[in-house]
């Protein structure tokens, strides 16, 4: 059974206060990082859940994209 998660990179945060979201899993035990080409607001994202929460104006339609 694989696992896919989503996750933002709090090291990479531009002067807007946004991170850049990635997708990960595993492939024959090797990390698989994807980059999503979105940034989400750190304040408006969720680590437990992996999701952007309802602080963010567009959640719905950035959610459907993750």
């Amino acid at each position: 059974m694989s696992v896919i998660r989503s996750c933002i990179k709090d090291g990479y945060v531009n002067k807007n206060g946004e991170a850049p979201v990635y997708i990960s899993f595993y492939i024959a035990r090797e990390k698989i990082e994807i980059p999503c080409k979105l940034s989400v607001s750190i304040k408006a994202w969720d680590k437990d859940v992996g999701k952007v929460t309802t602080r963010d104006k567009f959640h719905a339609d950035r959610n459907m994209m993750i």
